[in-house]
């Protein structure tokens, strides 16, 4: 029997047998760590190499680990209470944990493997939250998955019509090509694992690597630009990207790569084109807009900066940086007076508010809010939010307290068809498309749930539970 060492191919019928071995907690509290060990025995046939039985066997014992992980977190932490879907959890902690072989054993035959899966409970959590709020890397995340969601569905496919027709020379080369993109997806984990490391010098090495190995693969040259633009070394980022497109004229993510390097390079029309160019391709992803408004606003076209920066937020209602550029849009074009140039004791009146420094008073209500959208800067859960509004001094005012949910939904509802846009336009800084807490409970019956107040939704109300880490503080004051 011959083995390959750069690519495999499996012409046989394989089973595969599964063993939990054990799982375990750590208890230390301050840790908050929860590791799993599982073993997965991979039965080949003649034709399969080591490799090929491997790159199988790994992908699917992280799938394995991460389904454990996932239900872990489902039943013993605040996961459960996101809405969350179990494969989307599972999807979101493949970037924030990292597989480690303990042992693996090849007798020709048999392919076994032990690996082992440990996280922070803490970091995970963190880690899902922020991907919940970003819909371009969960989106990148998901399509990861399916990647390797369709290689694993070809192979087995492939399998069962190679085992009846082992000539079938069209059927090996597809097989091939799946398994080099289970392959592929493996180098790529760990390059993306160096670069949240900073580890620059190995991500490198691999990714130099991976190319000798693949040199057809548009992900792997990608991979090597992306640590080179950390790098700043913007000549040879270019030239991967550039070939990362070449390869792969539908690659989306490398558009935006390549538009960043050019914003930095202060080539704006080259950022611009290849942004509208991934926008042609992806119609509904924020980044691509965001990118080019940044272009935009630096050739001082603002209008055209405006509207991209608004279709990035309606496509993205979390999108911290489009926010923020929205802003600096609004006050280069003198839209809104920045906060600094209003004195503390100045007034602005608009549309039925008062604006000062830090606080706006509604003439309609009588109530104070804070002029920031996101003063805590972070979501919080509905205890967290009832405490910390009792603490804050705004201006010299105290006794803040968050708002009922008919206060906030009838404020919520002034922003009409613009929504957050219209309130930032008018003076307050930072709100979000998003939810915020009411102080009000669910009901008298369910004191577990309390209403949060979409300002998307014109004032939708909707009760999650009071765990819940997801919406946003609104502080109001009561009447003056």
């Amino acid at each position: 029997m011959k083995y390959r060492d750069k690519i495999v191919l499996s012409l046989g019928i394989f089973s595969v047998v599964m063993t939990t071995f054990f799982v375990f907690v750590h208890a230390e509290a301050e840790a908050a760590d929860v590791s799993f060990v599982k073993e997965y025995t991979y039965q080949a046939s003649e034709a399969d190499s080591r490799n090929s039985c491997r790159s199988i066997s790994l992908e699917q014992i992280k799938r394995l680990l991460l389904e454990e992980l996932g239900t872990f977190l489902i039943s013993s932490t605040e996961v459960k209470d996101s809405a969350l879907t179990k494969d989307q959890i599972e999807t979101y902690t493949a970037g924030s944990v990292t597989t480690i072989v303990l042992k693996d054993k090849w007798d020709g035959q048999n392919y076994w493997l032990q690996a082992k899966l440990t996280a922070n409970q803490d970091e995970v959590i963190k880690s899902i939250n922020e991907l919940r709020h970003d819909k371009e890397k969960s989106a990148e995340l998901e399509d990861l998955r399916k990647k390797s969601d369709e290689s694993l569905k070809e192979i087995e496919k492939l399998k069962k019509e190679l085992a009846n027709s082992k000539q079938d020379k069209q059927g090996k080369e597809q097989y091939e090509k799946a398994v080099v993109e289970l392959q592929i997806k493996e180098l790529m984990d760990k390059g993306n694992e160096f670069l949240k490391q900073k580890k620059f010098d190995e991500a490198l090495e691999l990714f130099a690597q991976g190319i000798v190995l693949y040199p057809n693969s548009p992900r792997v040259y990608r991979g090597r630009g992306v640590v080179y633009f950390n790098r700043n070394k913007h000549e040879r980022a270019l030239t991967d990207f550039s070939k990362a497109i070449e390869l792969d004229p539908k690659y989306v993510q490398v558009y935006y790569n390549r538009a960043r390097l050019y914003e930095r390079q202060k080539e704006y029309d080259k950022a611009i084109e290849d942004c509208t160019k991934a926008i042609e391709l992806e119609p509904k992803k924020a980044v691509a807009y965001n990118i080019r408004g940044l272009s935009y606003y630096f050739q001082k076209n603002y209008d055209k900066a405006l509207a991209d920066y608004s279709k990035a937020i309606e496509l993205n209602p979390k999108n911290e940086q489009a926010i923020k550029n929205r802003e600096a849009v609004y006050k280069a074009m003198k839209a809104v007076p920045a906060i600094s140039e209003l004195h503390p004791s100045s007034k602005q009146e608009t549309d039925g508010f008062k604006f000062r420094k830090d606080v706006v008073l509604d003439t309609h209500t009588g109530l104070m809010w804070a002029r920031n959208g996101n003063i805590a800067g972070r979501e919080m859960n509905w205890h967290e939010a009832t405490q910390w509004v009792k603490t804050i001094e705004i201006e010299g005012y105290r006794n803040w307290r968050l708002p009922t949910k008919e206060e906030l939904a009838a404020f919520a509802k002034r922003g009409g068809s613009r929504h957050s846009e219209w309130f930032n336009a008018i003076g307050f800084t930072n709100v979000r498309d998003d939810c915020y807490w009411s102080s009000t409970s669910e009901s008298a019956e369910d004191e577990t749930r309390a209403g949060q107040v979409s300002i998307r939704g014109s004032g939708y109300v909707s009760y999650p539970a009071k765990s819940y880490t997801g919406p946003y503080v609104w502080p109001v004051l009561d009447r003056l």
